[in-house]
């Protein structure tokens, strides 16, 4: 992976929206002359891929503020980028949003962005279902705590009133690693998977999935998060503003003309646009904060969280956050 019309009308209308809901009374001004972005290269960052492939948000910038793009790639490397000031906005994955915010943080939640599709794939012969799956099994994930370990934890409330009682099969591997191992060896039962890798999971013979946690993804949100540096976005309302407005117009394109921007971001991964296609279908991108406190208090019942987590409804910035009901 490299790291790097007609409706013309409707977006303005839609943009306008989001960035009246979001900025209403703000005073533009121009506080420094380079904002600093982050591209992660995942799909997960893929409507700032979008931003920045189309040149979205310079059209809204400030007279004489330009745009520098960073490329960091994992969550907490983001978050603790976002915090310590070194970029300004960037995307990560709600529970890294939420651990930063319940440790004081300076960092604020912007909107939600990305969803991927999550998929759970085995080469037991044994396991052919989630339920399969006991406290003697083992499942490969990237990383503990994030957004495929919540889908995991979510799955085990619903079909074992417990979210917890195979967390203990979880072992953290990279996808490459793990994708190697499902192909050749027996160490591993299942392995956690989201897009791309899944399509290199499909190819695999032998390999099946087991359980599509897509639809979780989708029902409790469980997506990546647009974050700002607290003082920046304190201080700079008017690149907030421009920020927000291309966000919307990023994600009004990839839901309305996925063909075309399925064929933009293919061409920037290096695979398949009908791959792409697929998943902006499946699980698109969407600016509306929801399914917060759920996600939340999953989190403190798997211990990824000291004590139970603020209410959405209290964030100091909830007024401002795009949203729909909880």
């Amino acid at each position: 992976m490299r790291k790097f019309g007609s409706r013309k009308g409707s977006v303005l209308f839609f943009v306008g929206i989001i960035a009246c809901v979001y900025f209403t009374g703000c005073v533009r001004r121009n506080a420094g002359n380079v904002v600093r972005l982050n591209d992660s290269g995942s799909f997960l960052g893929s409507v700032a891929t979008t931003i920045r492939l189309k040149g979205l948000i310079e059209p809204h910038l400030p007279e004489g503020v330009s745009v520098e793009w960073t490329n960091i790639v994992s969550s907490s490397d983001v978050r603790d980028a976002i915090a310590a000031g070194r970029i300004d906005i960037g995307n990560a994955a709600a529970p890294a949003f939420i651990t930063a915010f319940e440790n004081n943080l300076p960092i604020r939640l912007i909107s939600a962005a990305a969803r991927t599709p999550t998929k759970l794939f085995s080469n037991n012969p044994a396991i052919n279902s989630f339920e399969d799956l006991t406290s003697s099994s083992r499942v490969a994930i990237s990383t503990r705590g994030n957004l495929q370990h919540l889908a995991f934890l979510i799955k085990s409330e619903e079909l074992f009133g417990n979210a917890v009682i195979i967390d203990s099969t979880l072992v953290s591997i990279s996808a490459p690693n793990a994708l190697a191992s499902i192909r050749t060896g027996t160490d591993l039962d299942a392995a956690l998977f989201i897009f791309p890798e899944i399509i290199a999971a499909n190819e695999i013979e032998g390999v099946r999935v087991i359980a599509d946690l897509t639809s979780i993804v989708i029902d409790y949100n469980i997506s990546s998060y647009f974050l700002a540096n607290e003082r920046f976005a304190e201080n700079n309302p008017a690149i907030m503003e421009a920020f927000m407005i291309a966000a919307a117009e990023a994600v009004y394109f990839m839901t309305n003309n996925p063909v075309e921007a399925a064929r933009i971001l293919a061409e920037f991964y290096g695979i398949e646009a009908r791959h792409v296609e697929e998943a902006l279908i499946v699980a698109p991108p969407r600016l509306e904060v929801y399914g917060y406190d759920r996600i939340a208090n999953v989190m403190y019942e798997a211990g990824l969280l000291d004590r139970r987590p603020t209410l959405f409804r209290d964030l100091p910035n909830f007024d401002e956050i795009p949203r729909k009901g909880e």
